[in-house]
């Protein structure tokens, strides 16, 4: 099933609009999902239609706030993420968004679920003013 994403960041509650980078839904230790059942290792939230909402990650970063976010997007029926500021993928130079959150997988505006590998180019960044790299158009 295709879902929007979410207005806002289920970690830290700052818009995509305020960020406009990546909006990430997994990368090592740390995820947040949607599922028809449970499975080991997540910490579980049980949604009005039945379905899952799954968090993997540190307790301190899925708190019972940013838990309630996630919770309130998917009962709204929007994919929950979290920005490229929570997930650690950010410009080493400026602190901007990464054009391409490396190894973690996003949702697109449409509901498209895309990954960015781990490769060793430099993805630059969403700062056009930013000198550190290249540019993506």
């Amino acid at each position: 099933m295709t879902m929007k994403p979410a207005p806002d960041c289920a970690l830290c509650g700052i818009t995509w609009t305020a960020t406009c980078g990546p909006r990430v839904i997994a990368q090592k230790g740390r995820s947040v999902t949607i599922s028809h059942k449970k499975t080991g290792g997540w910490s579980w939230v049980t949604l009005s239609n039945g379905q899952f909402l799954g968090f993997q990650g540190k307790p301190t970063e899925w708190t019972e706030e940013a838990k309630g976010r996630a919770a309130k997007a998917a009962e709204a029926g929007y994919r929950p993420w979290y920005c490229s500021q929570c997930a650690e993928r950010t410009c080493s130079t400026c602190g901007a968004a990464l054009n391409s959150p490396v190894g973690c997988a996003w949702v697109g505006d449409s509901g498209y679920i895309g990954q960015s590998p781990l490769l060793g180019a430099n993805p630059g960044c969403i700062n056009a003013d930013c000198s550190s790299k290249t540019q993506r158009n």
